[in-house]
């Protein structure tokens, strides 16, 4: 493993001091892995929160290939048979998932193609009937299904062509097609890594005059160049509309990420204060012009940086959960603003997703109730019903009051809905929006009479305050919710409060 030490950076604005936007904030989640796999990677995330990636051994190392989703589970993906190495390289918003592995046939290692259906199910995949291909992988599809990737070994004049070259095809075909060469000398190669879905694809190729430069290919293969004064350049990710995120070379070796947009050409991505000597890499790209990639001072030492808005900020410093884990890059940011990362810890490294943090204001009336009301606790729930995730907590509540206000920082966005609960009291739902980074308001009314927290009122809490009647809490012998309204004893008025709520169920 590498060693990682930390490095400080200070958050700076395109424009300096004058240019700094408020500064966003994200939660950290380290996606689970099998006991078995003491690493993993992300690859690749989609736009209702699935990730793809994998999980590695440690010794040997072995990639496995994995689906996360939002809800907190996580798939192992099927590996073709005889497989090694089997890793996912890209998710669309169906869930189907392109990648490659290894394979071993008669002592020589070849890379081929693989693609995932949403079930999970693993199928080989073929380049142009008769190549004798050494080397394959797909490495991009899109939501409409256009798929991208690299391979040799087309049979050209009766002898198989080792020049690496682009293939593209969409998600059903098999086979697929070369994109061909800038340039047809036998140093010629292209490779294509990222799609968008109107079909529009970039990448990397040799040119005529031997540079690597960024490609875009749609129906046939053109050429974006070069920035001005830089040695070569490739191309990393592709937007919806057409926006390219790429790394260009100096001469001294150093590496800068710009962006490319029709219309404007090459921009530079701005770095962090005291670091326009160091390298950086830009890596993913949503449609908002975001971008992620990583600060790379030393070849040991990584760094995690987001762009948006015209400003540079590092991970580390805009992630307030992250604890003893250093975020060491970014391989991709969705149209949500979530993030998958990959951290690091000594002896250890983790892929992560951060997700920006919205906050919620829940106007909370506890009904029936006149006593402590911190002797309860509150169950909260709120559900994000895009990707299905559930930020679950359990809440104290304030003393001596049946009225009042909570704020919650979550990291559920878009439409969302808000339940809450709590001892002797119904669930009740809310619908709330929530804007990235932004806040949404509530108001709850909780029904009183669940003694037996079935969220149900029914005979069984009838007969367990029965069981209760005329007794002071402090000597309940089964459940203190029998005193419905918080006075300290079980009365008649607990009887009136259960009667009058009788047959009800919560959301």
């Amino acid at each position: 493993m590498k060693l990682y030490r930390i490095f400080p950076l200070i958050t700076l604005g395109l424009f300096g001091a004058a240019g700094i936007a408020t500064t966003p904030k994200y939660q950290m989640t380290l996606l689970p892995i099998s006991p078995l796999h003491k690493f993993s990677a992300a690859t690749d995330l989609n736009d209702v929160g699935e990730v793809v990636g994998t999980g590695i051994t440690e010794s040997p190392f072995q990639y496995f290939p994995y689906r996360w989703k939002m809800d907190g589970s996580y798939t192992i993906l099927q590996v073709p048979a005889g497989a090694a190495d089997c890793t996912p390289r890209s998710i669309n918003a169906q869930g189907r998932i392109v990648g490659d592995y290894k394979v071993t046939i008669n002592g020589t290692t070849y890379q081929r193609g693989v693609r995932w259906s949403s079930e999970n199910f693993a199928r080989t995949f073929d380049l142009l009937s008769g190549w004798q291909t050494t080397s394959a992988s797909l490495k991009g599809i899109s939501d409409a299904d256009h798929i991208v990737g690299d391979g040799n070994g087309e049979v050209v004049n009766g002898s198989p062509d080792q020049r690496v070259q682009g293939v593209r095809g969409t998600y059903a075909e098999k086979p697929i097609s070369p994109t061909g060469f800038l340039t047809q000398d036998a140093n010629a190669t292209s490779r294509l890594v990222a799609v968008n879905s109107f079909g529009t694809a970039v990448g990397t190729a040799r040119d005529s005059q031997g540079r690597n430069v960024v490609i875009r290919h749609k129906n046939s293969i053109s050429t974006l160049g070069v920035p001005s004064g830089y040695q070569s350049a490739s191309g990393t990710d592709i937007n919806e509309p057409a926006a390219v995120t790429l790394n260009a070379t100096t001469s001294g070796g150093r590496t800068d990420p710009f962006r490319w947009t029709t219309g404007v050409g090459f921009t530079s991505l701005p770095k962090l204060l005291g670091t326009n000597n160091l390298s950086y890499s830009a890596l993913g790209l949503n449609d908002a012009g975001e971008a992620v990639g990583y600060l790379n001072p030393t070849p040991f030492e990584f760094y995690g940086v987001l762009w948006t808005g015209g400003t540079i900020h590092a991970l580390d410093n805009i992630v307030a959960n992250r604890g003893a884990w250093s975020i060491s890059g970014a391989t991709d940011i969705n149209n949500r603003g979530e993030i998958i990362a990959s951290t690091v810890s000594p002896g250890n490294s983790r892929a992560a997703i951060l997700q920006p943090v919205q906050t919620v204001q829940i106007d909370l009336t506890l009904e029936d109730f006149i006593g402590d009301a911190s002797q309860k606790l509150l169950w909260l729930v709120i559900r994000d019903l895009t990707t299905g995730q559930a930020d679950t907590r359990t809440i104290s509540l304030p003393a001596n009051t049946s009225q009042t206000t909570i704020t919650v920082e979550t990291p559920c966005q878009g439409p969302c809905e808000v339940y809450a609960g709590g001892r002797s009291w119904l669930f009740q739902a809310a619908p709330v929006t929530l804007s990235r980074f932004g806040s949404g308001q509530v108001t709850l009314s909780l029904p009183n009479g669940d003694v037996d927290s079935d969220n149900a009122v029914t005979i069984f809490d009838y007969i367990q305050l029965s069981a209760d009647f005329d007794k002071p809490v402090d000597t309940l012998a089964l459940d203190p919710d029998s005193d419905l309204d918080g006075d300290g004893w079980v009365t008649v008025f607990d009887y009136i409060i259960l009667s009058s709520n009788f047959d009800r169920v919560g959301d």
